[in-house]
């Protein structure tokens, strides 16, 4: 055994957190089916796998309050640990960051929808805080893919890692 790689742990030994970001159903309308059925594959598996799955809902501000839409319908509720957001980055809400520590989360993957807005922006928030971030293609819905591509090619530059599963 190599002595200068004890201790070390790979990434995917960290405790991580499964994002999954406004996969509500305002929005999944915009997307192809198939799209909740992978979001919904990826999260029985983290479920399997007992990783700490987060659920993040986009809330709007409107001039007679705030409004909250629904989860989609259909979409695999694994875990109680739902936040709201106000803003594209999910890091915006502080309970989110005092939650991950106390959980010790040391990575997170980010699934759902857009991948040019919050979904970016929660990653890029991610990444500043110092958490190695993956997105994963697979289950990510984007409106817009030429856009997506220049997306993909910012959020590397600043260390974000890409994959597709599912």
């Amino acid at each position: 055994m190599n002595s200068n790689f004890e201790g070390l742990m790979q990434i995917e030994d960290l405790p991580g957190a499964l994002f999954v970001v406004d996969v509500q159903n305002c929005y999944m309308e915009k997307y192809e089916d198939e799209l909740l059925e992978k979001i919904n594959r990826r999260i029985r598996v983290a479920e399997n796998e007992q990783e700490c799955i987060v659920y993040i809902q986009n809330t709007k501000c409107l001039r007679n309050g705030k409004k909250t839409a629904e989860f989609a319908e259909g979409l695999v509720i694994a875990s109680e640990h739902i936040f709201c957001k106000e803003h594209a980055n999910a890091f915006s809400n502080e309970q989110i960051s005092a939650f991950l520590e106390q959980k010790e989360v040391k990575e997170i993957e980010i699934i759902g929808v857009d991948g040019n807005f919050c979904v970016a922006a929660s990653a890029a928030g991610a990444k500043e805080l110092g958490y190695p971030v993956s997105l994963n293609i697979g289950c990510i819905g984007t409106q817009n893919s030429s856009r997506f591509f220049h997306t993909k090619q910012v959020l590397s530059k600043k260390g974000i890692i890409f994959k597709k599963i599912f």
